[in-house]
């Protein structure tokens, strides 16, 4: 398998991973005796969870994509973390749904949100992992790989890892906080790793 099918079976599950997403969205009864205002509100916990996970999930398409750019050729390792990552990526929805449900009712609330935030930071840590493999053994980078290109993606890709972490202690003492932090954290890593910076910086 070449370096091209297997970019192209990893975009296929991104693009499921972000639909499944709206399937967590539950659509209002119009016999409902309940008003649609107050229905959306109740709902707030799922709108939260989908925007996160969506664009944490684009983050990921993103950085795999960089990481991709840079990438001559497979091996077993590659191949397999790459497998994982995937099957992170694809439970993440699980994740979400299972975030916005307890958050929505007020039931175990730090442990769902001490499970999406280890869901968060093991996808996290896999990415980096993956590049830390590539870029440890030259022979599968591409020719013209600078190092400093190499040591800029590594910086990045470990700074996720870390952040998410943190958010997930911080939800262990307080599960509104931990997810706070995590919005926040995806957020600001959408601003810092947007296509222009990244194409300015390398």
């Amino acid at each position: 398998m070449d370096t091209h099918r297997l970019e192209s079976l990893s975009d296929n599950v991104f693009a499921v991973a972000m639909t499944l997403l709206v399937f967590d969205l539950r659509v209002p009864s119009a016999t409902t005796h309940e008003g649609l205002g107050a229905f959306l509100f109740e709902q707030w916990p799922h709108y939260i969870g989908y925007v996160i996970s969506f664009v944490v999930i684009a983050l990921i398409w993103l950085q795999h994509h960089r990481v991709f750019v840079h990438l001559q050729r497979l091996d077993s390792t590659v191949f397999v973390s790459n497998v994982a990552l995937m099957l992170i990526v694809v439970f993440l929805p699980f994740a979400t749904s299972t975030l916005a449900s307890y958050m929505a009712q007020h039931r175990d609330q730090r442990s769902a949100a001490v499970f999406f935030g280890a869901v968060l930071t093991v996808a996290a840590v896999v990415l980096a992992w993956l590049w830390w493999w590539i870029a440890r053994h030259g022979s599968l980078l591409r020719a013209g790989t600078s190092e400093r290109t190499i040591q800029l993606l590594s910086r990045r890709l470990l700074l996720a890892p870390v952040l998410y972490l943190t958010a997930t202690l911080l939800a262990m003492a307080n599960a509104a906080v931990g997810v706070g932090g995590y919005a926040a954290i995806t957020l600001s890593l959408l601003w810092l790793l947007r296509p222009g910076v990244l194409a300015s910086n390398e």
